[in-house]
């Protein structure tokens, strides 16, 4: 395993999880009360479980080899405003574009229609070891953030 493989499975499991239209979480769980989607390709295998409505979070693992080798915890939550559809909506296309740096995150998002702004910023932006926060603006009003961690599990 490298690191570019582990970032391009991330990102694919990402894309075939969560990310892609019409897939619903797993009927089985590891967590109950938890959403969960799962991915393999070979000897790679990808958890996502959460718990979310309003304001929540949650983990990805990596497995390689049947052994967990990078894991990402997040906690995001609405700022002054109810409209979790719109918001949540938007994070999700966000998420779709995937950082160019460290693709655990969305890239940068404007939607000039709607007034949304979506930006990431890593403190650490090392897929071995990260920090990082991302906020959602709309109309230049911050209306959501979520903090980001992770790295590799050695």
């Amino acid at each position: 395993m490298n690191e570019q493989e582990l970032k391009d499975f991330i990102h694919e499991a990402g894309m075939n999880t969560y990310l892609k239209a019409g897939v619903m979480p797993n009927a089985t769980l590891y967590r109950p009360g938890c959403d969960e989607f799962s991915y393999e390709r070979g000897e790679w295998k990808y958890l996502d479980s959460y718990a979310w409505d309003h304001d929540g979070g949650g983990e990805e693992l990596v497995y390689y080899q049947n052994k967990v080798v990078w894991v990402m915890n997040y906690f995001g939550f609405l700022i002054n405003t109810d409209d979790k559809k719109e918001i949540y909506g938007f994070l999700h296309e966000a998420l779709r574009l995937r950082h160019p740096v460290l693709p655990v995150r969305g890239d940068t998002l404007v939607d000039a229609a709607s007034g949304l702004r979506y930006e990431v910023e890593f403190m650490r932006s090392r897929i071995e070891n990260f920090v990082g926060v991302e906020r959602i603006y709309k109309n230049n009003v911050q209306v959501y953030e979520c903090y980001i961690h992770g790295g590799l599990v050695q």
